[in-house]
């Protein structure tokens, strides 16, 4: 068996970055200053956005780049994305425009042949002119990639608006199948709310299956333990062993990085088994809160 590592950090192969999960107190900031605020600007997305990058990161992307300078060449006025992101898997970037979360969606909404609103249209056709001028000009490819933006023909998102009830959900599924012909993604500030939310749910579900799984086993949990279950519980407590005490911080590493029973681990420590347990119910309460 390996030594303990310092308390400072758990093994270094299994550090993730932090933040890929959602927290419920994230969620609440997310609807109070964007989608119930009606005051909220694009600026102020932008800069929630960069406050919590996993938004936009929507659990597929890997790195985000916030208001990057894009020239179309010599004299020519600047531009600036609003983001580019990178996906896990990706070598190359795509980029994401945001318009205000107040700008309409629909116009004509109670008509027979409502249509995407001035706004959005007006922001997609702006990605695209970032698009074209990306493909064209090996000047301004050369430029971003010296800034370690690897780009060929990105793929663009845009972020614009809110769902209202005066839309039926087919409408606007519509509309934006109608926007996806143009080879552009449309996502309402209330896709990204819902996303965060599925996420969370979710990603709580799998907290409680894996710690539960890991720290008692399959005959008191009847939940199968298994090398992706330990792997998940690992990815997932990374971030949270540099905040524990160091029993506690020992007691994880032994449980969940060398998979030791509550008997080996206070062989090790020397500890009594009413202290392992008292320990373990201690790190069980912190996990708890940690994704709640």
């Amino acid at each position: 068996m390996s030594s303990l590592p310092p308390k400072s950090q758990p093994p270094a192969s299994l550090i993730v970055a932090p933040g890929g999960f959602f927290r419920s107190s994230e969620i609440a900031s997310y609807e109070r200053e964007i989608l119930d605020n009606p005051r909220v600007t694009e600026r102020d997305a932008s800069e929630f956005f960069a406050r919590f990058p996993k938004f936009l990161l929507r659990g597929e992307g890997a790195e985000l780049r916030r208001e990057v300078v894009m020239f179309s060449g010599p004299g020519n006025k600047a531009s600036r994305v609003d983001f580019f992101r990178r996906s896990i898997g990706r070598r190359y970037w795509d980029l994401i425009e945001l318009k205000s979360p107040q700008d309409p969606l629909v116009r004509r909404a109670a008509s027979k042949h409502p249509r995407e609103s001035a706004r959005v249209l007006d922001a997609v056709r702006q990605a695209q002119d970032y698009r074209d001028a990306i493909t064209r000009d090996e000047g301004v490819r050369r430029r971003l990639q010296q800034q370690g933006i690897l780009l060929l023909r990105p793929r663009i998102t845009v972020v614009v608006g809110r769902v209202h009830g005066s839309v039926e959900p087919p409408v606007l599924e519509e509309i934006f199948d109608r926007i996806r012909s143009m080879s552009v993604e449309p996502l309402s500030y209330t896709d990204i709310l819902e996303f965060a939310r599925e996420h969370y749910e979710k990603s709580k579900t799998i907290v409680v299956l894996t710690t539960a799984a890991t720290l008692y086993g399959p005959s008191d949990s009847g939940i199968p333990t298994n090398a992706e279950l330990r792997l998940m519980d690992r990815t997932l407590l990374a971030p949270l062993m540099s905040i524990m005490s160091v029993p506690q911080y020992r007691y994880i590493y032994l449980r969940f990085w060398e998979e030791c029973s509550d008997r080996e681990i206070g062989e090790l420590l020397g500890m009594s088994h009413k202290r392992i347990l008292s320990i373990r119910a201690h790190v069980e309460g912190r996990i708890a809160r940690w994704f709640t």
